[in-house]
């Protein structure tokens, strides 16, 4: 483990000298990004938080150190108008320097990994975490890198990677209340990690495909359930603390009983994946799939994934020059699957609900479809298109309709709207009504 992090951290002092004489050499021409205002009748994060306005800065910048190295720079700073959120915040979304020798390509920072040929949904994506709350019309700007040591080698058609990771962060998502007064604690790994990825792809010709292979912590959380020890201090204030062993002959004249405290854990997992894509004449074919290895092999766990294969097939084809129909199927199975209702306690048993819905784990075998149709008005101006996805078994579904107008060459206004229906607590997309609301945004471009 040190020595891992010894070599990531030499890696990046190695580039240290010359990246602060590009530092030195960079002026505000160098810079690109936009500045947007945008207006959202509802937030992301289950929290009924209603007319939010964001706005936000964006910047990135590639930068020559010499003639095969580069340094490359991704980020954004917004606040959200709300009195629940902090006045303003940032992050790096990329940060990385990359160098090529010969045939091979090697990256070393926080960098962007989007692995999969599916469109939208793609169960071989498991590197680069995604902030699922965040407020913005386009998905991928959700999207953050990973803290990644990388090496690829090309060679003819194929080419072959190795993905380190030393460091972890997990995607975030929307965690509902369940009507308990206890606040959900986010147990994310600590120390450096043994994660890596490898992918072995070939691009050109008829068909394009990848093999991939990836073993460390999922992005996604699993819900669970950590005991407190109750200390009254007074008549109207409680405290929770955390007891070590040595006090637990103490326990009867420390506290009054246990409490509850949902939490937020990121397990281990082995994903092994495949994609593959072609076209015939004018329509284009895609398929993705994953075998997941999860925590919790036999099942047995209610607060941790069971293991799953996950599928996605499609294509799509342009009529008319401008009219894009898009069509996918999707399926899942999950292996071993437990009825979480058995449940005696309470408690537990909503956590383990919750756990399975965020999972979208209710069903043995999953069916669903994507269906997304777009098309280009007055000379390519204006760009709309309405996606939606929805899963058979429940009839739970995600409508998503927008449109962009590029006033001119660098200011674009964009209006949309998210549409989440089905059964409140029994299904994926039912669990995300409240966030369902309209979105503009006007973007000016620099």
């Amino acid at each position: 483990m040190k020595s891992l992090g010894s070599r990531f951290l030499a890696t990046l002092l190695a580039y240290t000298i010359p990246c602060v004489s590009v530092f030195a050499e960079m002026s505000i021409t160098d810079v690109n990004g936009s500045l947007r205002f945008g207006g959202w009748s509802s937030s992301r994060t289950l929290d009924n938080q209603s007319n939010i306005g964001v706005p936000s800065a964006w910047f990135n910048t590639k930068q020559e150190i010499s003639e095969n190295s580069k340094l490359v720079i991704d980020g954004w700073l917004r606040k959200e108008g709300s009195e629940l959120k902090p006045a303003a915040r940032g992050t790096l979304r990329e940060v990385y320097l990359q160098s090529t020798f010969g045939d091979w390509e090697f990256s070393a920072g926080r960098k962007l990994f989007l692995w999969g040929k599916a469109d939208g949904i793609n169960p071989t994506d498991n590197l680069s975490p995604r902030n699922f709350t965040l407020l913005t019309p386009d998905d991928t700007d959700q999207r953050l890198g990973t803290y990644s040591l990388s090496a690829k080698v090309y060679k003819g058609d194929h080419s072959f990677q190795f993905i380190s990771i030393p460091y972890f962060v997990g995607n975030t998502v929307p965690i509902p209340n369940q009507g308990f007064p206890f606040s959900t604690r986010i147990q994310n790994p600590s120390g450096l990690q043994n994660h890596f990825a490898v992918k072995w792809e070939r691009s050109g010709g008829n068909w394009d495909w990848s093999l991939s292979y990836f073993q460390g912590n999922d992005l996604n959380p699993d819900l669970g359930i950590r005991k407190l020890p109750r200390t009254i201090l007074n008549q109207d204030t409680a405290t929770l603390i955390e007891l070590s062993p040595n006090f637990e002959s103490n326990l009867t004249k420390l506290s009054e009983g246990y409490t509850n405290q949902t939490t937020a854990s990121f397990h281990r997992m082995h994903v092994y994946g495949g994609d593959v894509s072609t076209v015939v004449g004018k329509y284009s074919f895609r398929g993705e799939t994953a075998y997941i290895h999860t925590a919790d092999p036999s099942g047995k766990n209610h607060f941790i994934k069971n293991p799953n294969w996950q599928t996605v097939v499609g294509g799509d084809r342009t009529f008319f020059e401008y009219l894009n129909l898009n069509i996918q199927y999707i399926y899942k199975r999950t292996f071993f699957l437990q009825d979480s209702n058995l449940i005696f306690d309470p408690y537990e048993r909503s956590i383990a609900r919750v756990g399975q819905t965020i999972a979208n784990q209710l069903d043995e075998h999953l069916h669903g479809a994507s269906f997304r149709i777009s098309y280009k008005w007055f000379h390519e101006t204006l760009d709309a298109e309405i996606t939606i996805v929805r899963y058979f078994n429940r009839g739970d579904s995600l409508i998503r309709p927008k449109l962009k107008y590029a006033i001119n060459d660098t200011t674009y206004w964009i209006v949309g709207g998210e549409l989440y229906s089905g059964p409140n607590d029994a299904s994926f997309f039912g669990l995300l009504r409240r966030n369902s609301g309209v979105f503009t945004e006007f973007q000016v471009y620099f």
